[in-house]
């Protein structure tokens, strides 16, 4: 009967340690299961590309002209004109949580860039703007490679909120950012701002083309 008895006490020892045993294994598969796999992609400069185009039309316009040996002051009435140009991307990242894109970041260097033109004497130099950062703190997916984009643009002190469409496509190896960005020039710290009571439009438009890869 003891013998019996302690076979017994065995067998249900036993059984516990197995249920335990059993127990934390399921707690640590599901604990790799839950761990969230991030990526960083790097900006691949040699594929990436941002363009710009300033729009203006001014109510009016003055500016000093040389004429017949002095300066006159001359006024212009409705002015309008482009600027164009292209910004070189200097370095960036992109970073996905189990492959979603969360957030991202790129330098833009400002140091070759003009916004401006002949009629408007003004500058816009390294030495005073250093350069730009693209921050993007959020992409909803709008399905189909479509996506919205929350981010601020940092140029010197001034930080500008945007949001903008943008199309994704995505590998295991790389990252494909196309998308559009329009603010106000009068919004971005560049020199000799206009009266704006002369303006009826003065906007920057952005056109990205942007590859990351790990």
């Amino acid at each position: 009967m003891k013998n019996l008895l302690s076979i017994v006490a065995l067998l249900i020892i036993f059984s516990s340690f197995a249920c335990n045993s059993s127990t934390n294994s399921e707690v640590n598969d599901n604990t790799e299961e839950n761990q969230i796999v991030k990526k960083e992609y790097k900006l691949d400069k040699e594929q990436s590309l941002i363009s710009w185009v300033r729009n203006v039309d001014y109510k009016h316009i003055s500016k000093q002209v040389f004429m017949f040996g002095a300066y006159v002051d001359v006024t212009m009435d409705n002015v309008q004109y482009e600027t164009s140009g292209s910004l070189i991307p200097t370095e960036g990242e992109l970073y996905t949580e189990d492959d979603i894109i969360v957030k991202g970041e790129v330098e833009i260097d400002l140091s070759l860039t003009r916004f401006y033109s002949e009629e408007e004497e003004s500058f816009f130099v390294n030495e005073t703007y250093p350069p730009a950062t693209l921050k993007m703190n959020e992409f909803i997916d709008n399905e189909d490679g479509n996506f919205t984009v929350k981010a601020e643009l940092i140029m010197e002190e001034t930080t500008v909120s945007i949001e903008f469409p943008a199309i994704i496509s995505q590998t295991e190896e790389e990252i494909v950012l196309s998308g559009e960005i329009k603010v106000q020039s009068s919004s971005l710290p560049i020199l000799n701002q206009p009266d704006p009571e002369n303006v009826n439009m003065d906007e920057i438009v952005f056109g990205m083309e942007l590859a990351f890869i790990l």
